[in-house]
């Protein structure tokens, strides 16, 4: 790794400032959730595959699917677990549930710069009426 990165990992501050410019919020999972980012529906099928695994070892209580801000096949994915997991432990989970493998190879580099928040959900924000 002597070379500069051709990737740009932006840490979570950073993301979050530009996020607010564009209308979107931050949601941070809680420490027994997972934030599933499905781009296809290849992705949405994996997830689909292997929820079972992480329902018999984890436990699954929940499960929120929303479209995502981009539209299309993308969806967001919120699983609510029985346990807490580790912030490691979260980022694999989230991979072998078909998320954006760069989204979550982003992720664990975040939490080798030790960022306070290496996982993230941005969606619009949600007005009252």
């Amino acid at each position: 790794m002597g070379e500069e990165s051709k990737f740009a990992v932006p840490d979570s501050r950073t993301a979050i400032e530009e996020a607010k410019k564009q209308g979107l919020v931050p949601v941070f999972p809680g420490p027994n959730q997972l934030q599933i980012d499905i781009d296809s529906d290849a992705q949405f099928a994996v997830y689909k595959r292997n929820k079972d695994i992480v329902h018999q070892y984890w436990g699954i209580v929940h499960e929120m699917i929303e479209l995502s801000k981009s539209g299309g096949e993308r969806r967001h994915i919120t699983l609510t677990l029985k346990g807490t997991v580790g912030v490691l432990e979260r980022i694999g989970l989230q991979a072998v549930l078909g998320s954006d493998l760069k989204r979550e190879q982003f992720s664990l580099v975040r939490v080798l710069q030790k960022d306070a928040h290496p996982t993230l959900f941005f969606e619009k924000e949600k007005r009252e009426e």
